[in-house]
């Protein structure tokens, strides 16, 4: 089963921390963030050693106390949302699985995601792509199952050193496969970040088969 994995313990410990920093006029909150973390940590551990019979339930508690940390702890770089959104409706089969990978350059900096996983979810397909190295680098969008062709991506966004997204007149995209449990095409363009830091992505290639 492919999992969902290595950016969660990262990213709780900033937000504990940022938490811990930033509310000064309220007590309860970093300890309320700590809890939080602590039991999407224990979330995070049973989903990943979930099996076919109790993956629904147990993805569902997951997405759960993601939700709970958001809301303890803040998400101000959208990176627990982006996992939210690659758990979609917690339906899909725990034996699902993608192969493949996501490529691109990011400024001078190259990255494959091949940690992969792709949700069914209202007619939309919902990507999600890590990468096995040691970084918190994730990169997310979604496509309506079955269409090809130009700008098509919805929700796109990549995890760096901060959430980027694109900018619309300087983004491109394309997808020249969707049918068959086969998904392929390529991206480029500029992302800004909410503190307008730019990065140019280049090479973008997507190539999966679920």
């Amino acid at each position: 089963m492919m999992t969902i994995k290595k950016l969660i313990l990262s990213i709780f410990v900033m937000l504990a921390l940022f938490s811990c920093s930033s509310n000064d006029d309220n007590d309860n909150t970093p300890s309320q963030c700590e809890i939080a973390i602590e039991a999407a940590v224990g979330a995070k551990q049973n989903y990943e050693a979930a099996t076919v019979e109790n993956y629904t339930q147990l993805c569902i508690a997951y997405r759960v106390a993601l939700e709970k940390q958001q809301q303890e702890c803040g998400d101000s770089d959208g990176s627990l949302q982006a996992i939210i959104d690659g758990l979609g409706d917690c339906s899909v089969s725990a034996g699902n699985e993608v192969e493949g990978q996501i490529s691109v350059k990011a400024g001078t900096l190259s990255i494959v995601f091949d940690e992969i996983r792709i949700d069914r979810e209202g007619g939309l397909l919902k990507i999600l792509g890590e990468t096995s190295a040691a970084n918190n680098y994730n990169i997310y969008f979604e496509v309506e199952e079955n269409m090809v062709g130009n700008d098509l991506f919805q929700n796109f966004k990549i995890n760096l050193i901060s959430s980027y997204y694109p900018m619309a007149s300087n983004f491109n995209n394309s997808v020249t496969t969707n049918s068959g449990g086969v998904l392929t095409g390529s991206f480029s363009g500029v992302v800004i970040n909410n503190d307008n830091g730019q990065i140019e992505l280049t090479n973008g290639i997507f190539d999966l088969s679920f």
